[in-house]
């Protein structure tokens, strides 16, 4: 489950680089409230919030156990210069989600400073 930022590939290329760096923001910012925010029964879907800044490799799937549980954790694309993402890997994210919101509303608060972001990182 992810959310993912495209950058307006028609933007004059004098503000690539800030707008990498806005980008980049917002997907920590909006990957750190999803930490924050997500359920910490065993500590698991919050470590699986990762911010996937614009090209960036990606991540490799894992399997971790936690207590008598094995847990898995999808893969994560890279990306290329005009995408940047915040992706939860683990399985089960989307179930939890539609339970607890924890992605969305994180996405939403970093959306709603985004005037603040692009004041603190662009040009």
């Amino acid at each position: 489950m992810s959310v993912t930022i495209t950058r307006n590939t028609n933007a004059p290329a004098q503000f690539h680089a800030a707008v990498e760096r806005v980008m980049t923001a917002l997907v920590e910012e909006t990957a750190d409230g999803a930490r924050a925010n997500a359920p910490h029964v065993s500590g698991f879907l919050a470590s699986t919030v990762v911010a996937v800044p614009p090209n960036h490799a990606g991540v490799a799937a894992r399997t971790e156990q936690v207590g008598r549980t094995t847990k898995h954790a999808a893969a994560v694309p890279a990306t290329d210069a005009d995408t940047a993402l915040v992706a939860v890997t683990a399985l089960y994210a989307v179930s939890v989600e539609l339970r607890h919101s924890f992605l969305l509303d994180a996405a939403f608060r970093a959306s709603s400073r985004l005037a603040a972001i692009v004041q603190a990182h662009a040009l």
